[in-house]
């Protein structure tokens, strides 16, 4: 029997192939990084004809909010808080099963 392995995001869920996986992207972050991007819908080449680099959702950059910007935003702020939450959870289950130490978190702050 042939297998399929994925990874399942801790965020959000979502499962991607092992195939599509670049591990040096999980050590690109800013706090800075747009965590709430806007987007903007672009007429693709037409139905059932495809084209690259036409048609898509392209970021649009200057209307993004960071993560504290989230925070202070009333509109976003329950999600930013969500956000945050989520990532509270990780780490203790990561502590809960010996995977990080507190010493790890410690050295980070310091």
């Amino acid at each position: 029997m042939s297998y399929q392995y994925y990874l399942g995001c801790v965020m959000c869920g979502k499962n991607v192939h092992l195939s599509r996986i670049n591990l040096e992207s999980f050590d690109r972050f800013q706090s800075d990084w747009k965590l709430l991007q806007v987007r903007e819908p672009t007429a693709g080449p037409g139905r059932g004809i495809k084209g690259k680099g036409t048609g898509g959702f392209p970021i649009v950059k200057e209307l993004g909010l960071d993560l504290r910007e989230m925070i202070e935003n009333p509109e976003y702020r329950a999600l930013g808080l969500a956000v945050k939450g989520r990532i509270l959870k990780i780490i203790q289950e990561y502590l809960r099963n010996g995977v990080i130490t507190k010493k790890e978190i410690e050295d980070i702050l310091t």
